[in-house]
């Protein structure tokens, strides 16, 4: 995976993880971008 990309997944999950540490309720939208930015972490980890 492009190092860019990476760096930009993390900066999301990052953000993503301030919602919820909040205590916010989240959105099913949400849920499922928080679901694939988890999934596309793990994908880019694998690859290294």
């Amino acid at each position: 995976m492009d190092e860019d990309v990476a760096r930009r997944l993390k900066q999301i999950a990052l953000e993503l993880s301030h919602i919820l540490y909040d205590g916010d309720t989240l959105t099913s939208e949400q849920s499922s971008y928080i679901e694939v930015a988890r999934e596309s972490l793990e994908a880019s980890c694998h690859c290294k």
